[in-house]
């Protein structure tokens, strides 16, 4: 972690990290302070969605880690790396806990990242999940009146991958390659399979200055396809019982 370099206070402090996150059975709150490349502080609370109970359930100052209410009882080594989160250490040393898989499985499979270098690639990945991912990743492009009919991908030589696009011009149907079409379709391309994916599955997605790669139109156009229930059929639930005051976690 590099830190901020335009200020002489900044550049002793450490990058702070924190998520909130919910699974099918508690409200997770995940908080890790970085300098360099050893943690500062790092610390996990959990709340239980079918009780409302808010525990503690660890907090790590440097490489004294502090183990609380159902974590009391688990052993840890001695020494704990410097440079590694106490939470990884637990995904690797206990990963059969029921609360510690809960946790990691969120990690694992409920967040993605979209990846801007490979978008061949990142299509093979959002297609291959489902059927239900291309047929949205087509309707969002028939929307944009692109006029795409449709789109393959052909695997190739040494795990290389071509996608053909199919076009109906004046009643003439013909496929050009992504590396024939204009920047901004092979812009749509990296972004689209994975917003299908994210909306079809259910995770959440983190992308790196949305409003730079797409035109503000669509950019709303995506916005409203999250908002909307009857697409984002796993996506969190709009109707909450309660208000979850983080504050009164015991730490």
């Amino acid at each position: 972690m590099e830190p901020f370099a335009f200020s002489e206070e900044t550049r002793k402090e450490p990058t702070q990290f924190e998520v909130f996150f919910r699974t099918d059975v508690a409200e997770y709150r995940y908080i890790l302070h970085m300098r360099q490349d050893f943690v500062v502080h790092e610390s996990l609370d959990r709340i239980k969605l079918d009780t409302g109970r808010r525990s503690a359930l660890f907090v790590r100052n440097g490489s004294e880690v502090d183990l609380k209410g159902v974590f009391g009882k688990i052993k840890i080594s001695e020494e704990i790396s410097e440079n590694l989160p106490f939470l990884s250490y637990l995904g690797i040393t206990y990963k059969k806990n029921e609360i510690i898989s809960d946790v990691i499985q969120w990690f694992e499979d409920s967040i993605d990242f979209l990846n801007y270098g490979n978008p061949r690639q990142e299509l093979r990945t959002a297609i291959a999940k489902t059927d239900e991912v291309k047929k949205l990743v087509l309707d969002m492009i028939r929307e944009m009146d692109l006029d795409i009919e449709d789109f393959r991908i052909e695997e190739k030589d040494d795990n290389h991958i071509e996608v053909y696009t199919r076009h109906i011009v004046n009643g003439y149907s013909t496929e050009l390659t992504l590396s024939e079409e204009s920047s901004g379709t092979k812009k749509l391309f990296e972004l689209l399979p994975c917003i299908a994916r994210s909306l079809v599955i259910g995770t959440t997605l983190v992308i790196d200055e949305l409003d730079t790669k797409i035109h503000p139109v669509l950019l709303r156009y995506v916005i409203m396809l999250f908002s909307d229930m009857e697409i984002n059929k796993n996506g969190a639930d709009p109707y909450l019982k309660k208000i979850i005051d983080w504050s009164d976690v015991n730490t």
